[in-house]
Parts: structure tokens; sequence; C-alpha cells
């Protein structure tokens, strides 16, 4: 892969958990097989890092969903009358909660704006045709339309156009003006249940054209069957009275025999005005019937929809996100799993007898550390050209016409550096947990002491579902988090799942040296490997250190580039000041 700087603050999945926190929601990655939410947490698949498509697909996803979870009121569907009246609520929710959204957060509108010309692009947002069922017909146009001139989503505005083309040759004209008159409304309602109003108001429209329309043929075909009545009377009329003529012409002997040919002549000219009339009542008849099974066709498509079923309408946009993002997910290589977190509570108060072994087998880690951050502090003479105090030892220097003379101090080095600490608590820890949590809390104290130094420690596996359980965040003191750390072991070990957290945690910091120690005995679960050098990868090359601290183990010295050993917590004072000292300190600017 083309690794760049800061390529892990790009990667898809650091994006994802940085977008769900700005937006106020959870997103876990990696736990279920696609994309869902449970209208608390959002679920996504296992994400690729870099693919340009999929980013697209789970920010929009992410903003969507996010928008539901913050302002759709759950069970405002349940009062529907049929499946085509919960999806047209639906499809107006969509629509509120998104422009509810981007008014909130003005990055939405660009997330989902990207998101639909994809789905454009790809087929997904696309018109029906006149041979399309009639609700797929009419919904998309509510969609299309309203996205088009609501959202001003504008890839979907040729979409839009043809969509209502369609949509005004299969439904009658009283139809359309109504419904687009009243799916407007839409910009102006406040709550699910006013979506849930606009589709019952949409089915009211659609009742009450399909009974007008009835009426309407019916009061059609009454007057074309008395149309067609009268002009059989006429024509019969006219039969009549042509006879009558011709009979007349005929039987009079006081004509001459050109006087027979002229009784002949009109005698035809009678039958072919007959026949001309009898042939106009026919095409008017003709197109009469022709209009009426249209008008027929247009009501028939009124009460089909009236009785249709949810898969009689176009997919919304979280269904089809959801196979998106799963065909994503199975395109894979390397499967990215974010682990999700939470704060346990500690039901036991051994913190503080933990942080007084701490100290005491660790008294001078603290102070080393100290020391190493304070040198690197001092300032340091150098002379410069102008100033208010002459080196006098320097004077030698004017003969030279070096002005250089006056004394002036810069700071060499400069301490900015966030660490996040993972401790390993997984059951295969076993006695050497003792030896793990001392050493976390030491060291979290010891850092926590410096100026400049922010801190966050957390144990995997967490409780429940979580694979983190979050002992102190980055920023607060570790001497009011001390209970938490006194864990006990449990579980497998999710040390990918972890060091994918700590590395969102990470990219969100603002310090130009950020750190990730992972505290471990060993091997993560199997079947993460890959993840685990996928990520120090993308940290090496977006500047975050991954350290190891292995207990008891050399087996860290494969996974970490850089890592120490320890046996005992008196060990840890030597480990951590090698490690820190080349780490700790950042030359200034």
């Amino acid at each position: 892969m083309n690794l760049q700087n800061n390529l892990l603050a790009k990667s898809l999945p650091i994006v994802a958990q940085a977008l769900g926190n700005k937006l106020g929601v959870n997103v876990i990655i990696g736990k279920t097989s696609g994309a869902c939410t449970d209208h608390k947490n959002i679920y996504l698949p296992a994400l690729p890092l870099d693919d340009a498509k999929a980013a697209v697909l789970a920010n929009g996803y992410i903003d969507h969903e996010a928008a539901h979870i913050r302002f759709t009121q759950q069970g405002y569907k349940d009062n529907c009358e049929n499946e085509f009246a919960m999806g047209l609520a639906n499809l107006f929710e969509d629509i509120r909660i998104e422009k509810a959204m981007c008014n909130l957060y003005p990055g939405c509108k660009v997330n989902l704006a990207n998101l639909v010309r994809v789905l454009v692009e790809d087929g997904d947002f696309s018109p029906a045709s006149d041979n399309d069922h009639p609700a797929t017909v009419l919904s998309g146009y509510l969609l299309y339309r309203l996205r088009a001139d609501v959202l001003n989503q504008i890839a979907l505005m040729d979409v839009a156009d043809r969509a209502t083309r369609v949509f005004k040759s299969v439904f009658p004209a009283g139809i359309v003006t109504r419904v687009t008159a009243l799916m407007y409304k839409v910009e102006n309602i406040t709550s699910s249940i006013e979506a849930y109003d606009l589709s019952n108001e949409l089915m009211a429209i659609l009742k009450d054209e399909s009974e007008k329309e009835k009426e309407n043929q019916k009061q059609d075909q009454q007057s074309s069957n008395d149309a067609a009545a009268n002009s059989d009377s006429q024509s019969a009329d006219d039969s009549d009275d042509a006879s009558d003529q011709a009979n007349d012409s005929t039987g009079s002997t006081a004509k001459a025999d050109d006087s027979s040919d002229d009784a002949s002549d009109s005698n035809s000219q009678a039958g072919s005005m007959a026949a001309d009339s009898s042939n106009d009542d026919d095409s008017t008849q003709s197109v009469d019937s022709q209009q009426s099974q249209a008008d027929a066709k247009k009501t028939a498509a009124i009460d089909k929809t009236l009785d249709a079923a949810t898969s009689d309408m176009p997919d919304d946009i979280s269904t089809i996100l959801e196979r998106g993002l799963g065909n994503s997910s199975s395109e894979t290589s390397v499967p990215i799993t974010v682990g999700s977190a939470d704060r346990h509570k500690t039901l036991t108060s051994n913190g503080n007898d933990l942080l007084q072994e701490a100290r005491l087998k660790t008294s001078g880690l603290q102070t080393r550390l100290r020391g190493l951050v304070q040198s690197t502090q001092k300032k340091r003479i150098r002379l410069q050209p102008t100033g208010q105090q002459i080196a006098t030892n320097q004077l030698h220097r004017i003969a030279t016409m070096d002005t250089d003379i006056f004394l002036g101090k810069k700071n060499k080095k400069t301490v900015n550096t966030a660490v996040q600490i993972l401790l390993d608590c997984s059951g295969s820890m076993g006695n050497d947990i003792h030896t793990a949590k001392v050493s976390a809390l030491a060291t979290a104290y010891a850092l926590d002491m410096l100026q400049g130094v922010s801190v966050g420690a957390a144990a995997f596996p967490g409780y429940g579902k979580n694979d983190v359980n979050i002992m102190s965040l980055l920023g607060e003191t570790v001497t009011s988090n001390t209970n938490a750390f006194d864990v006990s072991v449990h579980g497998l070990t999710p040390m990918g799942e972890a060091m994918w957290w700590a590395a969102t945690q990470l990219a969100a910091c603002n310090e130009p040296r950020r750190i990730m120690l992972v505290v471990t005995d060993g091997d993560p679960d199997r079947g993460t490997e890959d993840s685990i050098e996928e990520l120090i990868n993308l940290c090496s090359h977006s500047g975050i250190e991954c350290i190891g601290l292995g207990i008891g183990s050399l087996v860290i010295a494969d996974k970490f580039p850089i890592w120490r050993t320890i046996n005992n917590i008196e060990e840890l004072t030597n480990a951590m000041f090698e490690i820190f000292k080349q780490q700790l300190v950042i030359k200034a600017a």
C-alpha cells in the first residue's frame, strides 16, 4: 500500500469513528457483516483503509443514521394503514431529518451530496419507467424530486426530471397537481409525527382522486352510451328518408327516361351521405374508447398504488447503503475492526494500594523522567548580534567584525506529548496480571506528573460486548482513576481491536508527539495479526510510535518496532526510561 504522511488520520476506520464522535453517536466497526443501527449505535462492517467509494458510502450512512438517532421518534409509523403508507412516512422522514442534520452540521450536506452522486452514478438512484409498478413511479417521483429540490442534491436533477415525466404519464392530472402541492410541505414539518400525518394526507388524496376518476368515468360512459343511442336513431331516420326519396323518384310515371337516371343518382347520393355519417360516428366512438381506456388505466394505477407493498417501492437510502457497505466489506483484504469501548463501573477500592506499590517499587521512574524533561527544557546560552547583555569574554570578536557578542537564550527541546496505554487483562495473563497492572499504573502516574504530557489508559478485553474498558481518558488525572486499574483477567485477547480504538483516540489529539504503549504477555487473537501489522505501519507513517512492553514474554519483539520486556515490577524503571528518553521529547521548531 502507498503510505503517506498522516495516512492514519485519513484512513476510513479512523474517519468513520471521528465523524461519529463529532455527531455524538457511537460508531462500531467490524462487529457485524453489514451496516445497521439499533437506534443507539451505528454498526459498520470491517472497512477497507483507503477505498474512496467505501468512504463516501460510510460517511453518508453515518450522517443519515445519526440524523435518525438524533431526530426520529420511535414508533411514529406504527399506526400506518399499510406498508405503502409506512414507506411514504419513512420517505418524508428521511427528507426531514437530513434537512435538519445539514442545518446543524453543514459538513453533512457535503457528505450526503457526495453520497447521492455516487448512487446516481452506480444506478441505485434511477427513475422508474411507464411499465413499472405505479407505487414505484409515485414514490420515485417523491424521492428524487424532494431530494433535488428540498435538499438541493443537484446530482439528482436529471433523474428527478425524468421521474416527473413518467409520473405525469402514469397518473391522472388531478393526482399530479395535488400530490405535487402536498409533498413540498415536508420543508416545514418538524417532527416524525408530522411526517406520518403527511403520508396520511397523501393516502387520502389517492383515495379521493380514485373515487373522482371512477365517477367521471361512469358519467363519461353514460354520455357515450346516450350518444351512441342517439347516433343509431339518427342513422335509421336518415336511411328511411333516403329510401322514401328514391321510391318517390322511381315511382313517377310522368317523368322521362332521363328522369329515371336522376332518381337513381339521388338514391346513390343519399346512401353515400348515410354511410359517411356512420363512419364519422365510428371514428368518434373509437377515439372516445381509447380515451376511456387510458383514463381507466390511470385510475387503476391509483388503486394499485393504494394496495402496494414496500417491495413495490424503490429501496430507501439506508437499504442501498447497507447493501453497498456489505459489498465493500467483502472486498476488504485486511479486515479492520475498531474496538468498542465503555467505562466499566469499578467495584473495588484497591486503587490507592496499587498506586502506593507502584510508587514504592518504581520510585526512580518519576524522578528520572522529570530530570530528563527538565534537562531538555533548560535554556542554553547562545550569541547573537543584538541584545541587552554583553558576553564580556567574547569582546575579541569585534576585531574580526563579528558582532555576535550579546547573550541570548532559547529552548532546546519541548514536551508536548499524548500517551495512550493499553493493558492486556485477557485470560492468558494469569499470575502476570498483577505485574502488568502495577506497571501500567506506575507508568501512567509518572508520565501524568510531567508538564506537557497527557495520558490515557484502557484495558482489553472490556466487559459485556465491549473490546475495551476505559480506565482513564486522555486529559484526565490518573490519581482520580486509580481504582479502575485494579482489573482481573478474563476473556480473549482483542489486541488489534483495542489498538485501533487507541489509534482513533490519538488521531484526534493535537499533540505533535503521540505514543501508544501496549502492556501484554504475548499474542493477539488468531486472525488479527495482519490488522495489527497494518495499523503499526500506518501509525509509523503518521507520527504515532507503537511501543510494546512484554510481561515475561519476548513474543512482542516480532510485532512492535520499539519494545522492552520485564519479568517483575522492579525492572520497569530502567525499561521505561530507556524507551522514553528517546521518545518523549522532540526538538523545538
